[in-house]
């Protein structure tokens, strides 16, 4: 059984851009191969940080200040 869910956690580690530690929550092997893994995966978090900045947080923003910007517009008329 623990084949298959080691199996299953390195396929979905391999789609979805995480490390296999971070999924399985696998910790073990040396500081200096856990510090290196770390340091391969951050290039992947800041793919999908930059990602979720251009998907939700910018038309989210801009559409807030849009909103603002038309509401004191027609509270000066």
């Amino acid at each position: 059984m623990l084949c298959i869910l080691e199996t299953m956690h390195r396929m979905t580690a391999a789609g979805t851009m995480a490390s296999f530690s971070s999924i399985s929550k696998n910790y073990n092997g040396t500081y200096s191969s856990q510090r290196q893994e770390l340091v391969e995966q951050w290039t992947n978090y800041e793919t999908l940080s930059l990602e979720f900045c251009e998907e939700i947080v910018e038309p989210v923003t801009r559409r807030w200040v849009q909103m603002g910007l038309s509401r004191r517009l027609s509270s000066v008329r």
